[in-house]
């Protein structure tokens, strides 16, 4: 499952359809919370990669996290859906082996 944030932009609505097609289960976060308390429901109930299109969306960048990194990585928005699919296919690997 994906979780993605501040999607309401149209940058970060094209990301949204890809996921769908591809066959993941998405969810959208569009409450009215502050992001770490999003963030923090999130892992509480062990979302594995979440999306956030926030801060540099100016800048066209959206932020994916894995639940088991404490690292942010960044990536470009036209990229995201490859970049999400390297890392299922990363942790897939990881579980085969």
């Amino acid at each position: 499952m994906l979780v993605l944030y501040g999607v309401c932009s149209p940058s970060g609505a094209t990301i949204i359809p890809p996921f769908f097609y591809n066959g993941n289960v998405v969810l959208v976060d569009d409450r009215e919370e502050r992001a770490g308390v999003k963030f923090n429901d999130m892992d509480l109930i062990g979302i594995p990669v979440r999306i956030t299109v926030g801060k540099k969306i100016g800048e066209g960048i959206a932020e994916i996290k894995l639940r088991n990194e404490e690292e942010t990585r960044e990536c470009k928005i036209e990229n995201v859906v490859d970049e999400v699919k390297n890392i299922i296919k990363e942790l897939e690997d990881r579980i085969i082996r």
